[in-house]
């Protein structure tokens, strides 16, 4: 599968100033899936496909080419599961985002994708708009088919009690925690609890470095097991 080219025509781009475009490295070695999320991407404005692989050894040497802002990924592959490699892809490109796109829902799939540091976790029936719209979002909105999570958060098999002790989490802090864990975007935390975008996006940045986790995922899925969530749902 070709890419695009980026280079763009300074005369153009001083009259239209261009928004950044967003690339994301597809990793399925179901082919036709692959290439149709691949063409998704590249029917956007703003998001570009530098490649549609189907193993992880083929996605390290794209990532020895360049590091894209997105990987998509998939959780069977041949030889190195998807899961195993998303370390390997942190090491060469550590701000990259991973999204495993998968069909398996398992609990136990899901917690360890966390526990591996994924950044969202989105079944392969999300229909395409959504899932360029996860691509699209980076860290604006928890990245993750809410069932599943509440699922995982019910049977809490995979992901046993963690004592809540030395974690101060501020008030303020539990009120954007809670409304992320809802689905709520950044932009609408900040419209609701009447904050800017910027002050958000601090607390966001706060409940990572105190949860110890990488993503929103992961800080919302330790909430859960801390008990910071209870009665979300009433």
């Amino acid at each position: 599968m070709g890419s695009r080219p980026g280079v763009s025509d300074p005369r153009t781009s001083r009259q239209s100033p261009r928004r950044r475009v967003v690339t994301a490295l597809v990793v399925d070695d179901q082919r036709s899936f692959a290439d149709a999320v691949a063409l998704a991407l590249d029917s956007q404005p703003g998001l570009r496909c530098v490649g549609a692989v189907g193993t992880v050894a083929e996605a390290m040497k794209v990532l020895d080419e360049g590091c894209p802002d997105v990987v998509l990924l998939d959780v069977m592959l041949p030889g190195m599961g998807g899961i195993e490699a998303i370390h390997l892809f942190r090491e060469r490109c550590p701000s990259v985002r991973v999204l495993i796109l998968t069909a398996d829902q398992a609990p136990a799939t899901f917690a360890a994708a966390v526990r591996e540091g994924a950044d969202g976790f989105l079944p392969k029936l999300t229909p395409f708009g959504d899932i360029l719209e996860a691509v699209r979002r980076g860290d604006d909105k928890l990245l993750i088919d809410l069932p599943i999570l509440d699922r995982v958060m019910r049977e809490g098999e995979e992901m046993p009690p963690l004592p809540a002790s030395g974690v101060d989490i501020t008030p303020r802090e539990l009120q954007v925690l809670r409304l992320l864990a809802g689905g709520t975007t950044v932009k609408q935390v900040a419209h609701r609890l009447d904050i800017s975008v910027h002050t958000c996006r601090a607390h966001v940045r706060g409940l990572l470095a105190k949860l110890e986790v990488h993503s929103q995922l992961a800080a919302v899925v330790k909430a859960a097991r801390l008990g910071l969530l209870r009665g979300l749902e009433e």
